[in-house]
């Protein structure tokens, strides 16, 4: 190429790293608000609005060819409509190779906006594309398996007497209760959730009730840490923009409101799983944004940082009560074969509950 196709090549490629950055953060948003099952026309909406954004990007990268990177956004495709199925989001199966995706496709494009000589880096952006595409191939054919399990599962036809299962439920609370370590005492949680699924006439419990008990635990400690952990981030991170922003002022305000959504998202999840501890700093935290906020308290660049560097602490309280959960699932899982037999088979907790926070 000649100077002038060099530098039309440039702007080609730097305006379709910003295009495709917008395209990715409205697909994010909308994202977000679909975990929070919206009514059925506005999650039929927010559907629309990433399947348009994902088409913009795979059709982009093409005119700017860029295939790898139209190739992992259309992957994304199957993906979105198995969601949109089965109306589940958070709790699919496909969800996390969709956050996957993206993840992949942000952190690609990223490295193309920020080059100061963009065509340098494409070849070596296709590569990486292409190893994680990859990747999420196989994540995909992973979360395939596990959707046909879930809606094709195994009759079973092993149950408990329900006096025996609530009996050694309570031992077990009473147990926690007494104990000396700190607890979480998961007996109860399974004990209200028992009561919640029995039929009224039923003198037993079914197996594969239990099963899916522990599978909304699971979920819920799952979801609880991936949230503190993403979520604590982006709030220190506006935390500490705060102390140089000039207070009242629009981008002030902008950022406290976004740490106030996260704050509540975050809080959700709290609540689910019963982190007393992070809900009680959650709880302060959403009083001093609201004070700074609404009351014009005017906060200490000192206070600002201090609340910030809370936020490893929190991190560590959410992976230390999850570990605990970990800890008394070995006591259900006791409980339940020694009721059940030997033969029931109780899915164990993801190894993602014991990632580095």
């Amino acid at each position: 190429m000649n100077p002038v196709e060099d530098e039309f090549h440039e702007e080609v490629l730097r305006l379709f790293a910003l295009e495709a950055l917008e395209w990715i953060r409205q697909i994010q948003a909308s994202l977000l608000e679909l975990e929070d099952a919206p009514a059925t026309q506005r999650a039929h909406q927010l559907y629309g609005i990433i399947l348009r954004n994902i088409t913009n990007l795979k059709g982009s990268a093409a005119t700017v060819e860029l295939p790898s990177i139209g190739n992992l956004a259309f992957m994304l495709v199957p993906l979105l409509q198995h969601m949109q199925k089965d109306q589940r989001v958070a709790t699919s199966d496909y969800y996390g190779p969709l956050r996957q995706g993206l993840g992949a496709l942000s952190s690609v494009i990223q490295v193309l906006a920020m080059a100061e000589t963009k065509a340098l880096v494409v070849e070596d952006l296709e590569n990486i594309t292409r190893r994680q595409a990859d990747a999420l191939q196989s994540a995909v054919t992973k979360a395939r398996t596990m959707a046909l399990i879930v809606e094709h599962p195994t009759p079973s036809t092993q149950s408990v007497e329900t006096a025996q299962l609530v009996t050694a439920l309570l031992r077990l609370k009473r147990a926690r209760a007494l104990a000396s370590a700190p607890g979480r005492n998961l007996a109860e949680l399974v004990l209200r959730k028992v009561h919640a699924v029995q039929e009224v006439d039923s003198s037993t419990v079914m197996a594969g009730s239990l099963n899916h008990i522990m599978q909304e635990l699971r979920d819920g400690d799952e979801r609880f840490l991936e949230e503190t952990r993403q979520r604590s981030v982006t709030i220190e991170k506006v935390l500490m923009e705060l102390e140089t922003d000039p207070a009242d002022s629009p981008a002030h305000q902008r950022k406290i409101r976004e740490a106030l959504r996260e704050v509540a998202r975050l809080y959700a999840c709290a609540i689910r799983v019963e982190a007393a501890e992070i809900i009680q700093f959650l709880h302060g935290l959403e009083i001093f944004l609201i004070n700074i906020l609404y009351q014009r308290v005017a906060a200490p660049a000192l206070r600002i940082e201090a609340v910030a560097s809370r936020f490893v602490a929190l991190r560590a309280m959410a992976q230390e009560w999850v570990d605990i959960g970990l800890q008394e699932w070995t006591e259900l899982e006791k409980i339940f074969t020694d009721l059940l037999g030997p033969g029931f088979d109780l899915k164990k907790p993801s190894s993602s509950l014991t990632a580095p926070y």
